[in-house]
């Protein structure tokens, strides 16, 4: 690659360098820009000094890497201003593939999403030209940044998996590296930190195997957090502090994510000051670096802390914070989502000129092959009615996802992401039904938040539904995956234990309740007590349905409202529930079944 360079071996520069050793200290920038920013300035401004000496391809190599360098500062004006004060267009296709590659993300961190989407679409028509499997890994790499930018991640991991397809094609681990690298990105920004730990080390392993430290290292972070995230942070502290050491220095997003995942571990040992030092650091930086995206959850964290430490102005003041974040937060959802439906080019757009492209080759392909054989006629009637197939079978694919989504929409609570009535219904007729033919235990929770209504009233129906989300997220966590957990109406939920007796069932429930005492509002200047009562029953021979479950559940849950609300009730009282009447919940719910409420 670097033969043209090598002509020169014999020149000597004013400084003593040959043209050959500083080819050399060229290809290490990338490399420095990470590890040692100050040695690839010095050598920046080496070859600066020296540039008429250098062939063409090894200046624009240059010029690339030195775009690359100020990307990794964050200097992203610097870099768009090199990048436009040279003509790639005489350049070879592989060199113009990195130049818009390095286009599209520098316009995306200066927020010009249009002219991101532009340099993505001539990146897109550039890859039937390209030989090397790298410089189309560019491309789709440029495509994936686009996506992952808009908050697209469902399109962002397919093109993680094209470029991990790419490298197992070309048997190139590094690439491999970097669509798997990509693709826990995608993952772990997406939150789906189990589907992280799944694949982190099997990834990891191949990027240590293909000598990409970097993306190993940048994994092994993700694999960090992901088990503080998922296991608590007791098991893997001492790892995590020790990895924080070295990139504390380091302002990228993932020190962030590190240093709240800290920050969380501490604050819930109890060590509010320490959380208080993780928490305030990872605010400073994500504000530091305009991170909307994690700026409203770290403005939140550090108002636990202030309200822990009883510090009501610093409190107030994060609040509001909080506040602001999440409506920037939201906004910024909002333009990137209607930019991104009103952009010439989508996810959808992108992948068809990729389709189209690789057509074309296969065209060309086919036309060589045709101008060879008496069958041209009948192969070309052949290769349309192929193109007619998969047009049909594209079309199915779409009815099928449509219709795929449609059914998600109806399973789910629109507004709390839990089960929806009917499909709550559903689950815990199948669970009770189960449990009954294995002869295993089951226990169903029926609990309601306390004095709702006053919510409402008092702080607005926005509140309101902050309360819901939020509850039905920290419930959500405390539960096991196996647990159902679905929405029964208003501020009444179920939960349905399969394989639980009733003292777990029991114990559940105070956890759960525990957790929503713990529930922070963002109302500056007002207290929010955030509760709940909960009744729980257990199947046995007396109750020995779904709807006796309910109505028993139900009942426990009076008797614990009557006993002053904010507390788990098991054993029904006769006294206490004397004067029980369903709730709201199970009347609406025995009304759609036709049945008469009952007491």
């Amino acid at each position: 690659m670097l033969s043209a360079v090598l002509l020169y071996a014999g020149a000597v520069f004013a400084n003593g360098a040959s043209v050959s050793d500083l080819s050399q200290e060229i290809e290490r920038i990338p490399q420095l820009a990470y590890e040692s920013p100050a040695d690839a300035e010095a050598i920046i401004k080496r070859v600066r000094r020296s540039l008429d000496l250098l062939t063409q391809e090894s200046k624009e190599r240059f010029f690339l890497f030195e775009a690359y360098f100020y990307g990794v500062s964050q200097k992203h004006q610097k870099r768009l201003e090199l990048l436009l004060s040279y003509d790639w267009s005489a350049s070879q296709p592989k060199y113009q593939a990195r130049a818009f590659q390095q286009l599209v993300d520098v316009h995306m961190n200066l927020n010009q999403f249009d002219l991101a989407l532009d340099n993505l679409d001539l990146a897109i028509h550039l890859l039937p030209l390209l030989q090397e499997d790298t410089a189309k890994m560019l491309i789709l790499h440029s495509a994936y940044t686009v996506f992952s930018n808009l908050y697209r991640y469902d399109q962002a991991l397919k093109f993680a998996d094209r470029i991990t397809a790419l490298g197992i094609e070309g048997n190139s681990k590094r690439i491999q590296c970097y669509g798997m690298t990509n693709r826990l990105d995608a993952l772990f920004l997406d939150g789906q930190f189990k589907r992280v730990l799944l694949e982190a080390e099997d990834a990891r392993e191949l990027c240590l195997s293909s000598q990409d430290q970097l993306s190993a290292d940048l994994i092994h972070v993700y694999q960090l957090v992901a088990s503080i995230q998922v296991y608590g942070g007791a098991m893997y502290q001492e790892q995590a502090e020790a990895l924080y050491a070295q990139l504390k220095n380091n302002h990228h997003e993932y020190t962030i994510l590190l240093e709240h995942a800290l920050g969380s571990h501490y604050f819930y040992q109890g060590h509010i000051e320490r959380a208080g030092e993780f928490f305030l650091r990872a605010f400073n930086r994500a504000d530091e670096l305009d991170l909307l995206r994690l700026k409203p959850k770290l403005a939140e964290a550090v108002a636990k802390v202030k309200w822990r430490q009883q510090r009501w102005d610093e409190y107030a003041a994060f609040i509001n914070l909080t506040i602001d974040a999440h409506k920037a937060y939201e906004q910024d959802l909002y333009d990137k989502s209607v930019y991104f439906h009103l952009a010439k080019i989508n996810a959808e757009d992108i992948e068809g000129q990729l389709k189209i492209i690789e057509a074309k080759n296969r065209e060309l392909q086919l036309e060589n092959q045709l101008a060879e054989t008496r069958f041209k006629h009948i192969r070309i009637l052949f290769a349309w009615a192929s193109i007619g197939c998969l047009a049909l079978f594209a079309l199915v694919v779409f009815v099928q996802r449509q219709k795929a989504k449609i059914k998600v929409s109806l399973e789910t609570d629109t507004l709390t992401k839990v089960l929806s009535r009917v499909s709550l219904m559903e689950s815990c007729t199948k669970a009770v039904a189960e449990a009954k033919r294995r002869e295993q235990p089951l226990s169903l929770v029926v609990f309601d938040l306390d004095h709702f209504k006053r919510v409402n009233d008092t702080f607005g129906h926005a509140v309101g539904d902050w309360v819901l989300k939020t509850v039905s997220r920290v419930v959500r966590n405390s539960i096991r995956d196996k647990d159902i957990l679905g929405r029964l109406g208003g501020e009444e939920f179920v939960i349905c234990l399969p394989n639980t007796d009733i003292e777990q069932a029991r114990q559940l429930s105070e956890r759960c309740r525990e957790g929503l005492e713990r529930i922070i509002a963002p109302v500056a200047n007002n207290k929010l007590d955030i509760s709940a009562s909960f009744g729980v029953a257990r199947l046995d021979a007396t109750v020995d349905s779904l709807d006796k479950l309910l109505v028993t559940a139900d009942k426990c849950l009076y008797q614990a409202k009557h006993l002053g609300r904010n507390r788990v009730a098991t054993v029904l009282d006769d006294d206490c529930t004397e004067a029980y009447q369903p709730s709201m919940g199970l009347c609406s719910l025995q009304a759609e079944h036709g049945q008469i409420p009952l007491k």
